[in-house]
C-alpha cells in the first residue's frame, strides 16, 4: 500500500478538521459554563461559611453582656448601648459596618444603626445565616449583606434577626477570584472534553481509513473471477521489482492468453464464456504457490506474478503447469464440455526489464509468438484443403464451403 492510499481522503480530512474545531469551541463553552457554575457554587458556599463565622462572633459578644429577656419588648437603653458598641466591631478588624437592623421574634425592628435605610426586616422564622454580595458601580466597593439569626445559648429558635451591610474585603474577595476547586473543575472539564474529542476523532479516523482501505481493496479485485486485476498487478509488481533491485533478486511474470476463446462466446454465449473464465481463474489459484499473485488482466488474458525467482527455468515450469491445467476440458452439467488451451509468455527482471510495463511487453511478445505457432498448422491445413478442392473444377463450390466453415485464425 502506498503512502497516499493509507491517507484518508480530502473530504475525510475536512470532516476531521471541522470536528476538531467544533470540539475546541464546545470545550471552551463547556469550560466557561462549568466555571461560572462552579465559581457561583463555591462563592455561595464561601459566603455561607463567612456568615456562620460572623454569627458565632456576634452571638459570643452579645450573650456576654445581654440575655434573652433583653429582646422581649422594647430594648432597654443599656441594651441599645451594648448593641451600638458590640455589633460594629464584631465583623472583623478590616470590616466597616455601613448599616444594621435588628428585628424581634415578630419581625418588628427593635434596633437600627448607621445607614439602615433599605434593609429589609426578616421574620424570626429565618434560621440559617446567609450572606450576599453587591457591587457599587459608583464607588467600586463590594458590599456584603448578612442575615444572621441570633440564638441564646442552648436555644434552637432565634429570638432576633440581625441584618447588616458591611464593607468586608476578606469576604468580598470571594467574588473577584476563582477558588482552587473551581479552577480544578474547569481544567478537568477541558481535559475531559479534549479526551472525548480525541477518542471520537480517533474513531472517525480509523473509520475513514477503514473505508478507504475497503474501497482500495475492492478497486484491486476483478468482479467476475475474484482474482486481482491489472491495477493490483501494477502495484504489487512495482513494489516487488523495487525490492528485488535493492536486494539483487529477480521477479517473474507469466502472461496467459486463452486460445480460441472467441469461439466459446460465439457458440455458447457470453454467459458460458464467463463461466469458463471463472473456471480458469479457479485453476490458476490451484496451481499458484504461496506469495504468487494470480491476475485477470482483462478479457481472456491472465497473468501470474512471481515476486521471488531464482532461475528462469522456474518460470518455464510454471508455464508448463498453466498449460496442463487449462488443457483439461471444462465440464458443465448444463452444457457440453468446453476445451480451452492457452498461449503463455514469460519475463523476469532485471533481464527483461526493470518495470512491470517492460516485463509485460516482453512476456506479451513471447506469448503471441507461441499463439502464432499454434495458428500456423491450422492455417496450413486450411490452405492445403482449399488447394486440393480447387484443383477439381467440379468441386469449386465445395472449396467455398471449406473456406466458410474453417475456423478463422482470428478466433485463436
Amino acid at each position: 500500500m502506498t503512502a497516499n492510499q493509507r491517507r484518508p481522503s480530502r473530504a475525510s480530512r475536512a470532516k476531521l478538521l471541522t470536528f476538531f474545531v467544533l470540539m475546541v469551541v464546545c470545550a471552551g463553552a463547556l469550560s466557561v459554563v462549568i466555571g461560572f457554575v462552579a465559581t457561583g457554587s463555591a462563592r455561595s458556599s464561601g459566603l455561607d461559611a463567612a456568615a456562620t463565622v460572623r454569627q458565632g462572633d456576634i452571638e459570643h459578644d452579645l450573650w456576654s453582656v445581654l440575655n434573652a429577656d433583653d429582646f422581649q419588648g422594647p430594648l432597654a437603653p443599656g441594651a441599645v448601648g451594648d448593641l451600638d458598641r458590640i455589633v460594629p466591631t464584631s465583623f472583623g478588624a478590616r470590616s466597616s459596618l455601613v448599616g444594621a437592623m435588628l428585628t424581634d421574634a415578630d419581625g418588628t425592628p427593635i434596633w437600627t444603626w448607621g445607614e439602615a435605610v433599605g434593609l429589609e426586616a426578616v421574620d424570626a422564622g429565618f434560621t440559617s445565616p446567609t450572606a450576599t454580595m453587591a457591587r457599587s458601580d459608583e464607588t467600586s466597593i463590594t458590599w456584603v449583606t448578612y442575615r444572621l439569626p441570633i440564638r441564646p445559648p442552648l436555644v434552637s429558635q432565634p429570638v432576633a434577626i440581625l441584618t447588616a451591610t458591611v464593607a468586608d474585603p476578606d469576604v468580598a474577595a470571594l467574588g473577584s477570584r476563582y477558588p482552587i476547586g473551581s479552577i480544578a473543575i474547569i481544567v478537568g472539564s477541558v481535559l475531559l472534553a479534549w479526551g472525548l474529542g480525541l477518542a471520537l476523532a480517533r474513531g472517525l479516523l480509523r473509520q475513514s481509513w477503514g473505508e478507504t482501505e475497503t474501497q482500495r481493496r475492492v478497486a484491486m479485485i476483478d468482479p467476475l473471477t475474484g482474482l486481482a486485476n491489472r491495477s493490483a498487478l501494477n502495484e504489487r509488481g512495482g513494489a516487488a521489482i523495487a525490492s528485488a533491485l535493492r536486494q539483487g533478486g529477480h521477479v517473474g511474470l507469466v502472461l496467459i492468453d486463452l486460445n480460441r476463446f472467441k469461439a466459446v462466446n460465439d457458440t455458447g454465449g457470453h454467459a458460458l464464456g464467463d463461466r469458463v473464465l471463472v473456471e480458469v481463474a479457479r485453476r490458476l489459484l490451484e496451481i499458484t504457490r504461496r506469495g504468487e499473485l494470480a491476475v485477470r488482466v482483462g478479457g481472456d488474458e491472465f497473468a501470474v506474478l512471481v515476486p521471488v525467482v531464482h532461475r528462469r527455468s522456474e518460470l518455464e515450469a510454471l508455464a508448463v503447469r498453466v498449460r496442463a491445467a487449462l488443457e483439461i476440458p471444462v465440464r458443465f452439467s448444463s452444457a457440453a464440455d468446453v476445451r480451452v488451451t492457452a498461449s503463455v509468455g514469460t519475463a523476469w527482471s532485471p533481464v527483461d526489464g526493470v518495470s512491470i510495463a517492460e516485463l509485460f511487453k516482453t512476456a506479451d511478445t513471447l506469448m503471441y509468438a507461441e499463439k502464432n505457432r499454434v495458428r500456423a498448422p491450422l492455417n496450413d491445413s486450411i490452405t492445403r484443403a482449399k488447394e486440393q478442392v480447387a484443383a477439381r473444377p467440379d468441386r469449386r463450390a465445395e472449396a467455398e464451403r471449406v473456406t466458410v466453415s474453417a475456423p478463422s485464425p482470428d478466433n485463436t
